[in-house]
């Protein structure tokens, strides 16, 4: 009897310790890693969802019209729009991410010839990056700690976000912020899947 009760009390002290590690609703229920550890390292935006809708690749196009000279047939211009966003968390708590915005637009004719040739041009090529500082924040209220990561975008402190994690694993992160438009009041909800980055 008593060996049963110490198995009983080992498996509660379990629970209790796998519960204590899980954090974001969708974290792992069980990691020997520590979330800084799963945090550190090179990841790549695979998703980048704005109210549900998923922003890092877009295509659009303006209607058909007849092409110059009437022999090219109809012309039509469609455009793309990628975002390459890749983050870099280091052991000393600093951060950087390297942001490419590259948009085309690609010109084409139902009957293409020597005056009226299908291209496609580069309108916007961009390469931006943000350095900061990060670090884990939460413990209050319904917040656990560590539940929050906070980018700072300056070491003094004077501009930082704050992102729930949602999903924090060694190979997967999921980031989510709510923004309360100060115009129309309305709640902006953005959302990030990130992956470990592989170079492509």
């Amino acid at each position: 009897m008593k060996k049963l009760f110490t198995l009983a009390a080992l498996i509660m002290t379990a629970v209790i310790i796998l519960d204590g590690c899980k954090k974001g609703p969708e974290d792992p229920f069980l990691s020997f890693k520590s979330r800084e550890k799963r945090l550190i390292g090179q990841w790549k935006v695979t998703e980048f969802r704005i109210n549900g809708e998923d922003t890092l690749e877009t295509t659009w196009a303006d209607l058909p019209i007849q092409a110059t000279p009437p022999s090219c047939g109809t012309l039509n211009v469609t455009y793309n729009y990628t975002d390459d966003t890749r983050f870099n968390f280091d052991k000393n708590g600093r951060y950087d991410v390297t942001t490419k915005i590259l948009t085309t637009e690609t010109i084409t004719y139902s009957s293409p010839g020597t005056s009226c040739q299908n291209v496609t041009n580069t309108l916007v090529d961009t390469k931006s990056v943000t350095k900061g500082l990060w670090n884990f924040v939460g413990g209050s209220g319904s917040i656990k700690n560590k539940e929050q990561l906070v980018l700072t975008e300056s070491e003094d402190g004077v501009f930082g976000q704050v992102f729930n994690i949602i999903r924090l694993s060694s190979k997967e992160v999921k980031l989510y912020q709510a923004v309360t438009d100060p115009t129309s009041g309305e709640v902006i909800k953005y959302e990030w899947t990130l992956e470990p980055d592989s170079g492509e």
